[in-house]
This record gives C-alpha cells, sequence and structure tokens, in this order.
C-alpha cells in the first residue's frame, strides 16, 4: 500500500488511513525543508478557549463589544480564577474559606475579574437603556443576550452590576463546557 502510494504521489503527501491512526507520508522533497522549520508548539486547548470566549462574546453581548480584548481576558481569566478557587477550596473546611480567599490569588482575582466586567458592561447597559428611552427613530434595538436580560429584567434584577456579574457566569458556564467538549473531541 505505501509502495503504491508513493508511486502515485512521489513528489508529494498522501495520507495512509488505518483503524487506530492515519500516517502522512511525505515526499524526500519536502524533508529538508521540515528539518529547517522551527519546532512550534501550539495549545490547542489555548486556542480554543479565545475561540469560543469570542463566540459567546459575540452571541452574549453583539458587535463590536465582541471584540473587546480586556472583555475576552476578564472572561477567560474568570473562568481560570473561579475553577481554581473551587479546586482549592474542596481540599479546606468551608469555614475557612474567607480567609483563605484573602491570601488566594485566583480567590481575590475572581473579584478582580468581576470588577472589570462591571466596568466594561455597566456602561454598555446604561447606553442601551438611554438609547432606547430616547425614542431615537435611528437606534436599532440590538439582537443579543444582554439586550433580551435587560428587557426581561425586573428593576432589581436588571442593574448594571447584576447584569454584568451575570454575563460573566454564562461566559464561565459556556466558555468551560464548550472547551472541555473540544478538548475530548480532540
Amino acid at each position: 500500500m505505501i509502495n503504491g502510494g508513493y508511486s502515485r504521489f512521489k513528489n508529494s503527501m498522501f495520507k495512509i488511513s488505518r483503524n487506530d491512526d492515519d500516517i502522512l507520508i511525505i515526499s524526500n522533497k519536502y524533508v529538508e525543508e521540515l528539518r529547517t522549520l522551527p519546532d512550534e508548539k501550539i495549545s490547542a486547548i489555548g486556542a480554543h478557549i479565545k475561540l469560543i470566549a469570542r463566540i459567546s462574546a459575540r452571541v452574549f453581548l453583539g458587535y463590536p463589544a465582541c471584540r473587546n480584548q480586556e472583555w475576552l481576558h476578564t472572561s477567560i481569566k474568570y473562568t481560570e480564577n473561579v475553577f481554581a478557587t473551587v479546586i482549592t477550596f474542596r481540599f479546606l473546611p468551608s469555614y475557612l474559606h474567607p480567609l483563605i480567599a484573602m491570601f488566594l490569588p485566583p480567590a481575590y482575582k475572581v473579584q478582580s475579574n468581576l470588577r472589570l466586567a462591571k466596568r466594561i458592561i455597566g456602561p454598555m447597559v446604561r447606553e442601551r437603556r438611554a438609547k432606547a428611552e430616547s425614542g431615537d427613530p435611528t437606534w436599532e434595538r440590538p439582537d443579543d443576550l444582554l439586550q433580551w436580560m435587560i428587557e426581561a429584567a425586573n428593576e432589581n434584577d436588571g442593574t448594571p452590576d447584576k447584569l454584568a456579574h451575570r454575563q460573566l457566569l454564562l461566559s464561565l458556564a459556556s466558555i468551560h463546557t464548550t472547551t472541555m467538549s473540544a478538548a475530548h473531541a480532540l
């Protein structure tokens, strides 16, 4: 099979599919070029996390907020910090959690992520409400989850801070579950 493939694809590449794996056969023509390439490693999980965070932000916050690098970084780090905190707290009795949280970097970074999310989302909520109430005929109602949440929330649940916190929680759920599903698929 290999000899037949080599004679048909002498100056290119071909793949042999097996039950357990695929084998890529590369012509000698490319060996020297491959030897001189730098050895770069790419984290598949890291790339997936960034992609999922951006897609989630597009659905949750709309355009152009989905491209806000500060939000994307915060939503990813919030997810990482929450899980690191939870894993650490599992080994400790619950009465120690408030004390340990003061000295545990992921725990206080969760609060920092939340403050940053409020700083990003809060003005968006206030701006959308102001435009909706102004009656401006040129304003187009955004078609994203944040707008749906603004419209569906009661006075208590619709504060900008609570909406920002919910956006982070939704990002946590979407980034974690989708990234883990993609990782398991790989």
